[in-house]
């Protein structure tokens, strides 16, 4: 026990000596292991962040939107992929029909110019029912009011705005509860405004009654989304097919031809982490060639130690070391700059991780980066680099154990 820290500390004095070229063997180590942990950490922060949400939504929620694609690009579910087929007010009736439905709601969301102020901006404008359907919709989109009051049954060219609207990041100028925006040519109360929905498209929107949509729009019923309460002790999934049957019936539409989607939030939660899971794979396997190349530096740089220290080699083999003892001492140096490159990797990793965190939040608007520290995953990391190290050293290691004493001193 004794001789190994004495080698310990005569690799550890070796390392002070070539403070520079240990310094820059180990980037190598530190960028892969840096981009390891920050991306891991970045993906289970988003991936715990959509789960949390997910988690208050509940799992008892459906959402029906028209086409075979899912259309959606926020949590209020913004048009993205082109669809086709039709959501209509027969559809919400046929489905409040089926068993297990509790209550179902439409929402009916396009894009329309927003004038307040002489000052003409784009925006989702979203009209939705206010009655019973209304507390899905709150559920869903985590509705919760900043400023002024919530929308009521009695409403009609009143609404809600989003809080980049109300606080004057979407205008240039502030939004008092009160005021009047227009849109289409009708003007439009300023009852309320929203907390921050989760991310900058959904914080700029507009939400207005269903029956003023569908005249500031001139349409009737045409819902982007339909969402469904499942009662209780019924199994969402069930509830699920069970809809889909009804609608294809309906619509006289063979299985695998419908022209809408039913997806639950269980199924949502699960594409979703397939996804970040996929998405993290392939960084992690990138980050992986800045460990190969750390390897890669630290094995060049032993066989560079073994060059420049064939003297002190044969002086230790003439005093009676052993080829083993060479062996060890090539291959502590080596696994010393691969465990420190790991713990300098992991802290910068948590730091970029934290960095980037704090920028959604600004950019985003709110903590979708939930990045928390792992001791697992840091000392996974720091004894994952330390092999590297280890492995990166063994040839080079043993071809100091090999030389032989009187050549070594003869040079």
């Amino acid at each position: 026990m004794l001789m190994l820290y004495d080698y310990v500390l005569y690799v550890l004095r070796n390392l002070r000596e070539r403070q520079t070229r240990s310094y820059l063997t180990m980037i190598g180590i530190v960028i892969g292991i840096a981009a390891v942990v920050s991306l891991i950490s970045m993906g289970n922060g988003l991936e715990s962040a959509i789960m949390q949400q997910f988690e208050e939504i509940g799992t008892d929620i459906l959402m029906i939107m028209p086409g075979s694609a899912m259309g959606s690009a926020g949590s209020m579910g913004m048009p993205g992929a082109m669809s086709t087929g039709k959501l209509t007010d027969d559809d919400i009736d046929l489905i409040e029909s089926v068993k297990g439905v509790d209550m179902a709601g439409g929402m009916i969301t396009k894009e329309a110019q927003v004038k307040f102020k002489g000052i003409s901006k784009n925006t989702f404008i979203s009209g939705f029912a206010i009655d019973e359907s209304y507390k899905i919709i709150q559920r869903m989109s985590n509705f919760v009011i900043e400023d002024g009051r919530d929308a009521r049954s009695t409403d009609t060219y009143h609404a809600l705005i989003g809080t980049r609207v109300r606080h004057g990041q979407f205008f240039g100028k502030e939004v008092t509860i009160g005021s009047k925006i227009e849109i289409n040519g009708y003007d439009l109360k300023v009852i309320g405004s929203l907390e921050t929905l989760g991310n900058n498209m959904d914080d700029q929107n507009i939400f207005i009654p269903l029956e003023t949509a569908k005249k500031v729009f001139n349409m009737t019923d045409d819902y982007m989304i339909i969402m469904v309460d499942v009662k209780d002790n019924f199994n969402p999934a069930d509830v699920a097919e069970d809809i889909k049957k009804a609608m294809r019936k309906d619509r006289d539409v063979k299985e695998g031809k419908e022209d809408f989607t039913i997806q639950t939030t269980e199924e949502l939660m699960d594409s979703l982490g397939t996804i970040l899971n996929i998405v993290q794979v392939i960084l992690i396997g990138l980050a992986g060639i800045s460990l190969f190349v750390g390897g890669l530096g630290i094995m060049n740089t032993m066989y560079t130690s073994v060059i420049e220290r064939r003297k002190d080699i044969g002086i230790m083999k003439a005093i009676g070391a052993r080829n083993n003892d060479i062996l060890l001492i090539f291959l502590i140096e080596s696994s010393i700059l691969g465990f420190t490159g790991g713990v300098l990797g992991s802290i910068v990793g948590y730091g970029i991780a934290k960095m980037a965190g704090f920028a959604a939040a600004m950019t985003v608007g709110t903590g979708i980066l939930n990045i928390e520290f792992d001791i697992m995953l840091s000392l996974a990391v720091i004894v994952f680099s330390t092999v590297i190290g280890s492995v990166s050293g063994i040839f080079p290691a043993r071809q100091a154990a090999n030389l032989n004493p009187v050549e070594s001193l003869s040079k």
